[in-house]
């Protein structure tokens, strides 16, 4: 609704750098958020460009909760200074004021991989839907700032700039140069 005051996505195609990081949460900051209000999803894979979320945030001065650990999902985060970090297919019913997507192209295929279809469906467009059903749910826990985080050359990242293309007011992309 173009009355009402909005969030903002950014797309970030590459590398997640520090000082993209501290912009950020410097805007996440200034909205009054501590945190503890962010909400980090990552795919658990090991191949990820993001793998090391937890270590590359305490790495830049952060403190992170870390969900995808096991021994410390069973507790919330103890203070407010922490990030939370979870994985895709545990974030249903979460929310933040701002959430980071990273790694979505890997997410997005996996989804794709998984999706069974019928004989009547068209198998690639099926797959399709049902990876963007995921991505959806993964989006709607962003309650003011959605920072989507790719590798460039994945189909993912184009159809996310087909995106940002057509809403540029509200749609950011950006490239990191390491």
């Amino acid at each position: 609704h173009p009355g009402l005051g909005g969030g903002r996505v950014t797309v970030v195609l590459g590398d997640y750098l520090s000082p993209k990081h501290e912009e950020l949460m410097r805007r996440h900051t200034v909205a009054g958020n501590q945190p503890v209000d962010a909400l980090f999803l990552t795919t658990g894979s090991a191949s990820a460009r993001c793998a090391d979320l937890g270590g590359q945030i305490r790495r830049w001065g952060g403190e992170v909760w870390d969900g995808t650990d096991a021994a410390i999902r069973a507790s919330a985060p103890s203070r407010a200074e922490q990030y939370r970090i979870v994985r895709y297919e545990s974030s249903r019913g979460l929310e933040a004021w701002t959430v980071g997507c990273f790694d979505l192209d890997i997410f997005f295929e996996r989804r794709r991989r998984a999706c069974r279809v019928d004989e009547l469906d068209d198998a690639s467009a099926a797959a399709d839907r049902y990876a963007a059903r995921w991505c959806a749910m993964a989006f709607t826990r962003a309650i003011d700032c959605l920072v989507v985080h790719a590798d460039p050359g994945s189909r993912l990242a184009r159809l996310l700039q087909n995106v940002a293309a057509a809403h540029p007011d509200f749609v950011e992309v950006v490239r990191p140069q390491a």
